[in-house]
């Protein structure tokens, strides 16, 4: 009886140890999901990923670099009259006075910086801009011709979706054709193209 009482023992303290390596498995595997998470989570909230077409990044960085061109020259000119004397915003004397004039100058030059940066970023983007519209065009047209609002509808059941789930029928679909006819074309680009073109076919019909 002990012998089996012993052995009794021996099955359940290995089956306890066999759930709790288990149990530890799972929350190794937890944190690491949750970790992956919240990388994608922080990479979408600094990268974003909305896509933006070179037009409207011509226009985003062009606005910012004339905003950090006139903030940086103005910040730097008042500066400037402060230390000649002819503005009278801070004093220059002692330790803290001279740390906060090169303070401010360190900031205002980083604005200019920043405003060639993007002054840069903005013609790379209108240099992409005839291209993209011409592929744009292209691709409309060929959708137009070959993809009528009736093709798209029948391809998937529609008769008990939502029209949240129908619209992301569509966009699916359309975005797997344009992938096929159109296999080089970036991810994104296929995106915004199939969401304008939805909008286009379905605007005077109920969604």
């Amino acid at each position: 009886m002990k012998n089996m009482d012993n052995e009794q023992n021996t099955q359940i303290n290995d089956a306890i140890e066999d759930s709790t390596d288990v149990i530890e498995n799972n929350d190794t595997v937890y944190e690491e999901t949750d970790a992956a998470d919240e990388e994608n989570f922080i990479e979408q909230l600094t990268t974003g990923n909305v896509y933006e077409n070179s037009k409207e990044k011509y226009q985003d960085n062009l606005s910012s670099a004339i905003t950090f061109l006139v903030c940086g020259i103005a910040g730097l000119v008042i500066v400037l009259l402060n230390d000649f004397g002819v503005l009278h915003f801070f004093s220059l004397k002692g330790a803290s006075g001279i740390l906060t004039n090169v303070v401010l100058i360190g900031l205002f030059a980083a604005f200019i910086v920043i405003a060639f940066i993007s002054f840069k970023a903005a013609r790379n983007a209108k240099s992409k801009i005839a291209a993209e519209s011409r592929t744009n065009t292209e691709i409309q047209d060929w959708l137009s011709e070959n993809l009528n609002a009736e093709i798209i509808d029948s391809s998937y059941d529609g008769s008990e979706l939502a029209d949240e789930m129908k619209y992301f029928n569509r966009s699916s679909y359309i975005k797997n054709v344009i992938s096929e006819k159109y296999p080089d074309l970036k991810e994104e680009i296929a995106d915004a193209i199939a969401d304008e073109y939805i909008e286009k076919i379905f605007s005077c019909k109920n969604v």
